[in-house]
């Protein structure tokens, strides 16, 4: 397999790490968490790429981490849940040859995902406590405290994608994959893969035309149909092999699908059919 370089991008709890991960297991990739600090595995540190990267970041020197990476004796797969004012970073990897990738999801399952993860690794530190008895006094308070700031991390951070993301689309256009669907479901690794290293063409399932964060907007049917109609059609097969138009912001992309879920989490409005 040619050697590559990706960066996965996307939405917190769309899948990131554990695509990174399974990268690294199944297909022999190197791969570099950019948020983990430097005694973790996958972080740049692990990776001997920490001080290249301070540098890449400052616009000091864009050459020495690009040349490092893509002299690796293996593809890399950088993860990384980018703010928006590291843009231009981001930027400068593309224009440097890395491929980037958007993973997307739904919003409201993406939130309740970071939430379990989030108590997940609150409870694993009370477990720690437990051995010192005198720290649990107001534990429960403390540990309800700590649940509230992360959920108001993604929330703030979600929203900050939202609002730059007329500005980040242009540099994953064409590159944006729905990972999580409304039903909680990942897409398989495999899949992603095989997308990614355009392997495959594109199946039956969830459509490709992406709105802000992965909307899909819904302008036509030729079929008349009504929304609830369409969001039930993959359970009754009615809508089977009907043509939908899906229209993102900077593309339309006519897609023949057998089914088609449609993200109705608030604050977005149903989709109209005409």
């Amino acid at each position: 397999m040619q050697q590559v370089q990706i960066l996965i991008a996307g939405i917190s709890a769309s899948g990131k790490s554990t695509f990174g991960k399974w990268l690294a297991d199944t297909k022999g990739f190197i791969h570099v968490d950019m948020e983990l600090p430097d005694t973790e595995p996958y972080s740049w540190g692990r990776n001997g790429l920490r001080k290249e990267w301070e540098a890449f970041c400052k616009g000091s020197d864009r050459d020495s981490l690009i040349r490092e990476i893509k002299g690796r004796a293996s593809s890399v797969v950088l993860n990384w849940g980018f703010p928006p004012r590291m843009l231009s970073v981001v930027s400068a990897l593309k224009a440097s040859g890395v491929s980037l990738w958007w993973f997307n999801g739904d919003r409201v399952v993406a939130r309740s995902l970071f939430e379990v993860r989030a108590t997940q690794r609150l409870s694993a530190s009370d477990s720690q406590c437990r051995r010192l008895a005198r720290r649990l006094v107001g534990r429960r308070a403390e540990r309800i405290s700590e649940l509230q700031s992360e959920m108001d991390l993604f929330d703030s951070q979600y929203e900050a994608l939202s609002k730059a993301w007329a500005q980040i689309e242009p540099l994953f256009r064409g590159h944006v994959i729905t990972t999580l669907g409304p039903d909680g479901s990942f897409m398989e690794n495999e899949e992603i893969f095989s997308r990614i290293m355009g392997l495959s063409e594109f199946r039956a399932g969830w459509p490709q035309g992406i709105a802000p964060l992965g909307l899909p907007r819904i302008r036509t049917c030729p079929l008349r149909h009504t929304a609830r109609h369409i969001m039930n059609s993959p359970r009754d097969g009615s809508l089977s092999k009907s043509a939908l138009r899906l229209v993102p912001d900077s593309a339309t992309v006519v897609g023949s699908c057998t089914r088609l879920w449609v993200s109705m989490h608030p604050p977005c409005v149903p989709p109209t059919v005409s």
